[in-house]
C-alpha cells in the first residue's frame, strides 16, 4: 500500500491520538474498511473501531484502545476495569443475578494489573440496575450499555 501523509496545521487532542493509533493498527491487522465511532455528550469519552465484514455487517474490533470482538447484533455492556483476579467472575455473577444471559464475552488488557476492557453481548436488554451495581465497585472505572447496532 502507498504511504498516506496528512498535512494539517491542527494537532490531534484528547482521545484523538489513541483513535488514530487504533485505525493504524487496524490497517496493520489487514482491516481495509474501518469505521471510527465516538460518543459525545455523555460526559465520558468512548471510541469504537469497526470493520466491514461484508453483507452490510460490521464487527467492532477495538473499544477505547483495547482489542475486542463484537458483532453488534446483541445488546452489550462494556466494562473498563482494573485487571485483577475475580473481576470477570463478578461481572458474570451480577449479570446472572439480574437474569441476563451471556451470548459472547471478550476480555483484553493493556498489561497485567493495568486497565482492561470486558465486552459482553447478551440475549436481551441489560437493566440499568446492572450498570449501577457494577459502578459501585472500586475497581470498575466505566460501564457503558449499548443497544444492538447491527
Amino acid at each position: 500500500m502507498d504511504q498516506f501523509q496528512l498535512v494539517s496545521p491542527y494537532q490531534p487532542s484528547g482521545d484523538q491520538p489513541a483513535a488514530i493509533e487504533g485505525l493504524v493498527n487496524g490497517v496493520d491487522w489487514g482491516l481495509r474498511e474501518q469505521t471510527l465511532l465516538g460518543v459525545t455528550g455523555s460526559g465520558k469519552t468512548f471510541t469504537m473501531i469497526g470493520s466491514s465484514v461484508g453483507g452490510g455487517e460490521v464487527e467492532i474490533v477495538e473499544i477505547n484502545g483495547t482489542k475486542t470482538k463484537s458483532s453488534g447484533k446483541f445488546p452489550s455492556i462494556i466494562v473498563n476495569h482494573i485487571d485483577r483476579l475475580g473481576v470477570i467472575s463478578k461481572i458474570s455473577s451480577i449479570l446472572a443475578h439480574h437474569e441476563v444471559n451471556i451470548v459472547t464475552m471478550s476480555n483484553s488488557r493493556e498489561k497485567k494489573a493495568g486497565m482492561a476492557t470486558t465486552m459482553v453481548e447478551t440475549d436481551h436488554a441489560i437493566p440499568l440496575s446492572v450498570k449501577e451495581e457494577l459502578e459501585e465497585l472500586d475497581y470498575i472505572k466505566q460501564v457503558v450499555l449499548v443497544e444492538k447496532f447491527a
